[in-house]
Formats: structure tokens, C-alpha cells, sequence
């Protein structure tokens, strides 16, 4: 399932930059080389295009991609930051792509932060987007879940319990979750 969201979070990320009409070359380049699964390549293009100052938003944005995928996780949080500092659109696909890096990086704190703000922005979104038919809850839901994970491993057992039992209010077939709420309740 995790890669199958992952196929869909690149092959979107693709098709925004293609329909924007991104026409930096070194984007373009970058976004040839990351359907190739060429990463390292398309991280080159991705930098080269930053150099330029050409499409920064879009090429930090492409650049935390590749290096997501390289499992360079602090790197590719640190591109995704970059990308609202060189006014690109804060989404919830960004909050979560960074918030993802962070906490593979170890950085919780900083993890539970993006978390919590693509929450927020995901269900200001879904309100706002009922009647268009645009959907969050993917997203939302696995932030969730990935806030109890952040909380979990800051040691903060509380605000993991807390989150869990307010997690399977909304969504009570999670096993996963289930089993891990019943941990939580030993702590």
C-alpha cells in the first residue's frame, strides 16, 4: 500500500509540474529522470536548476523528491522547506512529504509539527472542497497516523494515547492503530 501512495504521490507531482508548464529544461530534465527512477540524475538536474534560479519552487520540490527516494531524508526535508521560502504553495502533499522526511530522519518534533499543519490544512480543504469532490482523507488520515508514531517517539505518551483514541473515533477498523492504543494504555 505504502509504495502504491508513493507511486501516486510522484506520478502527481509529474503531471503538475508537466500541466504547470514548467519551462525550465533542467525541470523537465529532473522530471524525464525521476519517471526513469534515475534519482540521482534527476537530483543533478533538479540542483542545476536551482543554481539557475529558474523555477526554484518547483525544482526544490522535484529535488526533495529525488532525494526522498534516495533515502536522503534530511536532505529531502530541507528541499521541501525550500520550496515554500521560494513562494511555492504550501499543499498537504507538501506538509506530508516533509513531515515523512522528518520523521525518517529522526526529527520529531519538527515531524509532529508538519503533521499537525497539513491536518489542519487538509481539513480546512476538505470543507472548503466538498461540493468540488476533492478529497484529503488519504492524506489526513495517514498524517494521523504518523503524528502517533511522532509522539510515540518523542516519549510523549499522553498526546500518543490521546491522538490514537481520536484517530479510531473516525476510523475503528484500523488494527494497526487498535493494537497500538492498547499499547499506549500500558504506558
Amino acid at each position: 500500500m505504502k509504495n502504491k501512495i508513493k507511486k501516486i504521490m510522484i506520478s502527481t507531482f509529474i503531471a503538475v509540474l508537466f500541466l504547470s508548464g514548467c519551462g525550465n529544461n533542467n525541470v523537465q530534465r529532473g522530471l524525464k529522470h525521476m519517471e526513469a527512477k534515475e534519482y540521482k540524475e534527476a537530483e543533478a538536474a533538479f540542483e542545476q536548476s536551482i543554481e539557475e534560479g529558474k523555477n526554484k519552487a518547483e525544482a526544490y520540490r522535484g529535488l526533495g523528491m529525488a532525494c526522498f527516494e534516495q533515502k536522503k531524508y534530511k536532505e529531502a526535508a530541507k528541499a521541501f522547506q525550500k520550496v515554500k521560502e521560494n513562494d511555492g504553495k504550501e499543499t498537504v502533499v507538501l506538509h506530508q512529504l516533509t513531515g515523512s522526511s522528518l520523521l525518517k530522519a529522526g526529527q520529531y518534533k519538527e515531524a509532529a509539527e508538519e503533521f499537525i499543519k497539513g491536518i489542519d490544512l487538509g481539513r480546512i480543504l476538505m470543507e472548503q472542497e466538498e461540493k468540488k469532490g476533492q478529497d484529503y482523507s488519504v492524506k489526513v488520515k495517514e498524517m494521523r497516523r504518523n503524528l502517533i508514531v511522532c509522539y510515540e517517539k518523542m516519549g510523549q505518551w499522553e498526546e500518543a494515547r490521546n491522538t490514537a483514541e481520536s484517530y479510531l473515533e473516525d476510523y475503528p477498523d484500523d488494527k494497526e492503530v487498535e493494537r497500538e492504543a492498547d499499547f499506549l494504555e500500558t504506558r
